[in-house]
């Protein structure tokens, strides 16, 4: 998983509980802990993700979990245009 330099905007509580999606284990983990990832934003060159066990944060690339971005950046971007966001 590549690092970007990119920060997205601030995460509300509100909106962590709406709109995440939870990265399959066999798709990628923490780096930090090995635990499993919530993915809690989205541009569309970056996906911020979180992890449900140590909480750390970071930003990858929209293809960092080898779907081609088929999966989660298309879910992820579907749900901010459902919330009213700008994908």
């Amino acid at each position: 998983m590549a690092h970007l330099p990119v920060t997205l905007s601030v995460i509300t509580e509100e909106r962590r509980t709406t709109m995440s999606m939870r990265v399959d284990l066999r798709d990628g983990r923490c780096r930090t802990c090995g635990s499993a990832l919530d993915i809690v934003d989205c541009t569309d060159i970056a996906l911020s993700c979180e992890c449900s066990e140590c909480g750390d944060s970071y930003d990858v690339e929209t293809d960092a979990f080898g779907d081609g971005c088929m999966n989660y950046l298309p879910a992820m971007m579907a749900a901010k245009i459902q919330e009213g966001d700008d994908p």
